[in-house]
């Protein structure tokens, strides 16, 4: 009798937490349908917490207590089959440790840009981002028009070019990670700037992590 080829979606992609609460690997993309599981090795009982990420779907379950050696193994919940999540660590002593991220089918993680009156900039959520090498993500905003800046010397690192958000989450598209650098940092500006407001400039962090 011919051996049996398990399908990818049949393997959960495991992920192991060492002494350090490092998650290995730091950020995963697995197909839609495929299960996590999480093996804690830190030598203590940790909790896994995955942050919101409004417009996308709420992915997984937060695990309040993993004891030492315990697995929990998980499948996103996932309706359209795309989804994206940053999550953290945290040790005993409640201290945070991370964000690694998930990324579920083709995602998209999607990061809001908010005006902040007070700080006279656009202020961006999550701040670090984390996608996996050739992750994706989205940036959108519920007020204003933005201009999206990379003041690096690679310039623009997605695909296609991400320069700018358009007020409304449905009005902007998923890009794609293409240069599998460690760390991005961009800016937004308000467009049009407002003087009596402030310079309109924000920005944030966008973190590639693999293995």
């Amino acid at each position: 009798m011919a051996a049996r080829v398990i399908p990818m979606e049949d393997t959960a992609q495991p992920i192991t937490i060492d002494n350090t609460y490092t998650a290995t690997p730091k950020a995963v993309r697995i197909p839609a349908g495929q299960a996590v599981s999480f093996t804690n090795n830190s030598g203590n009982s940790i909790l896994i917490s995955f942050e919101p990420n409004p417009p996308g779907p709420t992915l997984f379950s937060e695990i309040p207590n993993l004891a030492n050696g315990a697995t929990n193994t998980q499948t996103p919940n996932a309706p359209t089959g795309n989804g994206a999540v940053n999550y953290y660590i945290y040790d005993s002593n409640n201290t945070a440790h991370g964000p690694y991220a998930i990324e579920v089918g083709n995602g998209p993680l999607y990061i809001q840009v908010t005006w902040s009156q007070a700080l006279g900039a656009g202020q961006c959520t999550p701040d670090p981002a984390v996608v996996p090498y050739l992750g994706h993500l989205e940036v959108y905003s519920n007020d204003y028009n933005y201009t999206v800046g990379w003041p690096t010397s690679f310039g623009d690192p997605f695909s296609p070019q991400l320069n700018s958000v358009v007020a409304g989450s449905a009005n902007n598209n998923p890009v794609q990670e293409v240069a599998n650098l460690n760390l991005y940092k961009y800016t937004v500006t308000k467009n049009p700037p407002n003087p009596k407001e402030g310079t309109g400039s924000g920005g944030g962090k966008v973190i590639v992590k693999g293995s």
